[in-house]
Parts: C-alpha cells; sequence; structure tokens
C-alpha cells in the first residue's frame, strides 16, 4: 500500500471515529473541563490579594518607607536592629509608628524613643501626634523631659531624653514595661547615651523578650556590632537579605540580618543575639556644597553677610545659620537687620560683639561671605532659577532674622520652628540644637560656621567649677548632619565657611557627602 492510500485509510478511520457517540460525548467533557479550569483560574488571579500591604500610620513618600516590611521582619528576629539611614529620611518620626502599628505596644507593654536633647524630644513627639491624628500626652503618644511631661500612665509611645530614661531605671532596673528602646541620633555621644548603652547591654541579657533599635545618619556601626555581639564580632556568620539598586530607581536600601538556613516564612525562629543592619542609602532631595573662596576671619560676620546675599538674591526658600553659641547668634541676628536698614541701634551693639573678637577683619569677612554666595548664584544655582521666573521674588519677601538656641523659653522656640508667613521669608540663627532631630522643612539654605560649643571638663579650674565651655570645630559627622538639615522640600545647598582646601586638611578626605577621613566622630580644636 502506497502512501496516499495509507493516508486515506487514516482519514477514513478518524472521520468514522468522530462521528460515534462515545467519542463526542468525551470530546465535549474535555472542552468544558478545559474551560471550567480556565475560569477557575482567572477567579483566582482576580481575587488574589495584593504584595503590597496598606497602613493605617506612617508616610509612604519617605525613604524609610521603602524599609518598613525590612526593619520589622529583622526586629522580630534579632534583639539589636542599627538603622543608617541617610538626613531626611524619616527615622525619628516613622520608626515609633511603624512599631506601634506592628503590636509592639499591645498587652500593656510601651514603646520608648530616647532623644539626646529636650527641643528635639518635644518637637519629635509633636509630629507623631500630628501624622497620627491623636492628641499629645493621651493614650497613644506623649513626651517626657526634665521639668516637664505630657504622658499618661497608659501612653504607649513615650519620646523622652536619654536622661530621663537613664533615671527610669532607677526605678526599673530592666525596664520591664518596654518592649521596644529607641535610641536615636546616637552618634552625638553624651554621658547618658554612653551610659544607657553599658546598661542597656547588661539588660538585653537578661531579657530575651527586649528589642534595641539605634539610628543615626552619620553613625560607624562597626563599633557598635562589636560592642553587642556577644562574640565580639560584627556580624560574623550573618547571611540574609541584601538589596541595593542603582541611580536609575529602586528602593536604594541594604539590609543584612538573619540566621544561616533560615526561612523567611517561618512560623517559629530562634532570636540572633548578633545585631542586624539596615542602611537607607538615598534621601528625597539632594544637598549641594559649596566652600569660601577667601577664608573668612569672622565667621560669625560672614555668616550674617551670606544670608543677606541669599535673601537679597530673590532665591526661594528659607535660610538657617549654624554658630556656635547664644551670644553669636544673638549678634548676628542684629547684624543681619542692620544690614538690611531694620535696626541700627541694634546692629551696632552687635558690631561692638563682633569687633571685641575680632578687630580689623569685618570687611574681609563681609567679603567672603557675600563673595561665596555670588559664587553659589553665578554656578548651576543661578542658572537653575534665572529663567523660571522665581529669582527676584525674595526681593518683595520680608525678612524675619531669629535666634533659636536651647535657653529659649519653649514659646520662642515653636514660633522660630513654625513655617513662616505668605510672603516671608524666615532666617534661622541657631545652635546645634537644630543638627539633629528637630523638623524644618521650609530650609533650603543652610549657612555653617563649622564651630560648636561644647561642656569639657577642665581639672585645672576650682572645684566648684569643674566644667567650662569651649568653642571646638565640629566633626565631620556633624557637618554632614548641618547640611542634611536644607533639602527637605526641594533641592538644598549648603555654604560652609571654610575654603575646600581647608576642608581637606581639616578632614582629610574631599568627599561632599562625608565619607573616609580619620577622626570619625570626634570634635576638633582649630581655626580655619
Amino acid at each position: 500500500m502506497n502512501n496516499n492510500n495509507r493516508k486515506y485509510v487514516s482519514d477514513y478511520i478518524s472521520q468514522k471515529r468522530a462521528s460515534l457517540p462515545f467519542y463526542q460525548s468525551r470530546k465535549r467533557a474535555l472542552e468544558e473541563k478545559c474551560a471550567l479550569e480556565a475560569e477557575t483560574q482567572a477567579e483566582r488571579s482576580s481575587a488574589a490579594p495584593t504584595l503590597v500591604p496598606s497602613y493605617s500610620y506612617g508616610n509612604p513618600n519617605l525613604p524609610v518607607a521603602r524599609a518598613r516590611r525590612q526593619f520589622l521582619w529583622l526586629i522580630e528576629r534579632h534583639q539589636v536592629v542599627i538603622l543608617n539611614g541617610e538626613t531626611g529620611s524619616g527615622k525619628s518620626t516613622q520608626l515609633p509608628q511603624f512599631l506601634y502599628e506592628a503590636g509592639w505596644a499591645q498587652g500593656g507593654q510601651k514603646i520608648a524613643c530616647a532623644q539626646p536633647r529636650r527641643i528635639a524630644a518635644t518637637r519629635v513627639a509633636e509630629r507623631i501626634a500630628a501624622e497620627m491624628s491623636e492628641p499629645l500626652g493621651g493614650s497613644v503618644i506623649g513626651y517626657a523631659v526634665r521639668f516637664e511631661s505630657q504622658c499618661r500612665t497608659d501612653t504607649n509611645v513615650r519620646v523622652v531624653t536619654d536622661g530621663v530614661l537613664v533615671r527610669e531605671m532607677m526605678d526599673d532596673p530592666l525596664l520591664t514595661s518596654y518592649s521596644v528602646i529607641l535610641l536615636d541620633e546616637v552618634h552625638e555621644r553624651n554621658l547618658a547615651t554612653d551610659i544607657l548603652l553599658g546598661l542597656l547591654k547588661k539588660i538585653l541579657q537578661q531579657r530575651s523578650d527586649l528589642r534595641l533599635v539605634i539610628t543615626s545618619a552619620t553613625l560607624d556601626v562597626s563599633w557598635l556590632c562589636r560592642f553587642f555581639s556577644p562574640v565580639g564580632e560584627c556580624l560574623e556568620g550573618v547571611a540574609g537579605m541584601k538589596e541595593k539598586k542603582g541611580k536609575g530607581g529602586g528602593s536604594g536600601l541594604k539590609g543584612r540580618g538573619g540566621r544561616e538556613g533560615e526561612e523567611e516564612g517561618a512560623s517559629s525562629f530562634p532570636i540572633s543575639p548578633l545585631p542586624a543592619v539596615l542602611e537607607i542609602l538615598d534621601r528625597k532631595f539632594p544637598v549641594q556644597i559649596h566652600y569660601l573662596e577667601i577664608p573668612a576671619a569672622d565667621y560669625v560676620m560672614a555668616a550674617a553677610a551670606a544670608a543677606v546675599e541669599i535673601h537679597e538674591s530673590g532665591l526661594p526658600g528659607d535660610v538657617l545659620v549654624f554658630l556656635p553659641g547664644q551670644e553669636e547668634c544673638e549678634a548676628a541676628v542684629k547684624l543681619f537687620n542692620e544690614t538690611l536698614g531694620s535696626g541700627a541701634e541694634e546692629g551696632e551693639e552687635a558690631r561692638s560683639t563682633t569687633n571685641r573678637r575680632d578687630k580689623g577683619g569685618s570687611k574681609s569677612a563681609l567679603a567672603s561671605g557675600r563673595g561665596a554666595v555670588a559664587a553659589m548664584l553665578n554656578g548651576p544655582l543661578g542658572e537653575r532659577y534665572g529663567g523660571t521666573g522665581d529669582r527676584g521674588k525674595g526681593k518683595r519677601l520680608k525678612s524675619v532674622a531669629m535666634p533659636l538656641y536651647a535657653g529659649l523659653p519653649s514659646t520662642d522656640i515653636a514660633r522660630a520652628l513654625e513655617p513662616a508667613a505668605r510672603n516671608q521669608r524666615k532666617i534661622l540663627f541657631s545652635t546645634s540644637v537644630a543638627e539633629t532631630s528637630l523638623i524644618l522643612p521650609s530650609a533650603v539654605f543652610v549657612i555653617d560656621s563649622l564651630f560648636d560649643r561644647i561642656r569639657i571638663h577642665n581639672p585645672l579650674l576650682a572645684a566648684a567649677t569643674l566644667e567650662c565651655l569651649l568653642t571646638v570645630q565640629v566633626s565631620r559627622f556633624s557637618a554632614t548632619q548641618r547640611a542634611g538639615r536644607a533639602g527637605r522640600l526641594r533641592p538644598g545647598h549648603c555654604l560652609r565657611l571654610c575654603t575646600r582646601e581647608s576642608w581637606t586638611m581639616m578632614y582629610g578626605t574631599d568627599d561632599e557627602s562625608g565619607g573616609g577621613g580619620e577622626g570619625k566622630g570626634k570634635r576638633k580644636e582649630g581655626k580655619k
């Protein structure tokens, strides 16, 4: 039989078989089964839950919100979590809300958020209460600082200072009423912070249910890992998630934690004694760093001149100026008002104050401050606003210059930190109290003198006055924190009152993002 006959016979048999009722019913049953499976699969796909959960608290637009699930994953599996995030990422205000919504304040337990300064504690508590739409001092959020408390016995989230938390340890050594202790801005390293770190290390050995969260924007996490690790090593043998995407997009965060061989979805898991590290590597808006072209002989007059030049340029945004102490802040306010012609008598008194400190350097300081701002305006900043029509609007704005330091009454501090009225530009001359945790969203320009006044122990003085105030050069970490105060609502700019060569000589690096160099976290004496 040839091939054509074979094909004819095969087609004939297939046609006869298809006409039989048995084969027809089998074919219909198979088609109905396939249609039912396709319909069931479509229903499952439409009813499948979304992979992105919805939350009641927290700002999803902040960079720390993208690390929310990683943070809660780590805190379930580790006693100590170290979060190193950029300034402006939302660490201080968002992490307490994440913990509260995750259930860490249930069953009569509380969440403590420790701040190094009283002003920072009160302002952070007010901000959290506003975002959560809860009354300050109620059952959800409150604060406690020295001589002042807005907390009840059943307040779930308590924002306190380091000293208040140390005082609570005297009555409750194991802090049994707390489930999570959050230490914010640990890089400042005051006496109460060091005491807390030492005592909390002992408490964690006694309480396996307690969690410790340490946050900072400019923190060297290696020494903290070695301090809290039971074997004295930094994340040795720890593996887990790691995510870091490029500049084209993505989360921009990196996490390390978890135990080897542990499944992520395991219902029961041991608590790891090794610290976990979570890094948030991005911020909402960039901050460009500028330097003086010539050194300034008087940083107070140079700061005031730079603030005047920024205001007269007409660029939008408020100005934040960092000076070492109260005297310098008040003198700079008077100099600013005198230069704009709004306070001649006050300006003479301010000029006499600065002349006592530096005679003959006023003209060079003024020229240095104005020249640095002129170079900044002639660069990319001026090109950005030159053709948009925004440049020149500031000449119609009324300037409001105010000092900000820890000794101000609470009403004056609140007035200094509130947003400027319409058609006004606020210029704040502040000490280091505005360096961390204080929220100044309208600040676009930061002028940094790179000096701070700290309390030190002087054994040469009499026994009654062993401590004195000394003006010192800030650390590189503090300079990075100050620059981060700008760029909350738009790209910011920071003018450092030193030349680029002086910066490289003082800190051993020309990295404007604050990386590298020696003497991390330490203050250095010296002049620029």
